[in-house]
């Protein structure tokens, strides 16, 4: 396995950590539906602790026209035979006690999608599951390597010369300015 900087310091890392299928098109709802299952075994295939937990996915609906896409996309999604409900304001009251539902909030909620089965999970988890399904299987880790399998002497030959250019750099400013001479008041040469 080949990484270029540590383990699961790139865009694993940086990814969000919720999971859900709750889209509208239907080439996105089906892929998305796909990965939402694999998310659900992956914990078990990796015999690793992902923290994946399906606490349900809410997105809050703020305007009627909020609703009214709300409405199509969990239409949508019911179509793909994907799980969704929309709830009314009181279901999400009732739902999320602390929430402040009530009409005089600074952004009224006029009720909300749910998708039962999205949930969230911690991708730098998934990362470390992954290495260490690879180390049982033999594979060895190799961090600070580019994909052609050469150690990163690119990144540093790049910092050398990048400081190296800013030092040129500030030296032919300084040389401009000496030449141009002494600066007026105002700014100008």
């Amino acid at each position: 396995m080949l990484e270029k900087g540590w383990l699961g310091g790139g865009n694993t890392g940086r990814n969000t950590t919720i999971v859900r299928s709750n889209y509208h098109l239907d080439p996105n709802a089906h892929f998305y539906e796909l990965s939402l299952k694999l998310w659900e075994k992956l914990a078990q295939e990796l015999n690793f602790n992902v923290m994946y937990s399906a606490r349900g996915v809410l997105n809050l609906v703020h305007s009627p026209a909020d609703m009214d896409a709300a409405m199509r996309r969990g239409n949508a999604m019911r179509l793909n035979g994907i799980d969704a409900k929309f709830l009314t304001r009181d279901e999400i009251a009732r739902w999320i006690p602390n929430l402040d539902c009530s009409p005089d909030a600074r952004f009224p909620i006029h009720g909300g999608l749910l998708q039962p089965r999205g949930g969230t999970v911690r991708h730098d988890a998934v990362a470390w599951g992954y290495a260490r399904a690879a180390d049982a299987l033999r594979r060895r880790h190799h961090p600070a390597m580019r994909g052609d399998g050469h150690p990163d002497r690119e990144r540093r030959d790049r910092r050398r010369r990048d400081h190296a250019g800013i030092h040129r750099d500030a030296e032919a400013r300084a040389r401009r300015r000496r030449a141009l001479g002494p600066r007026r008041r105002d700014g100008r040469h």
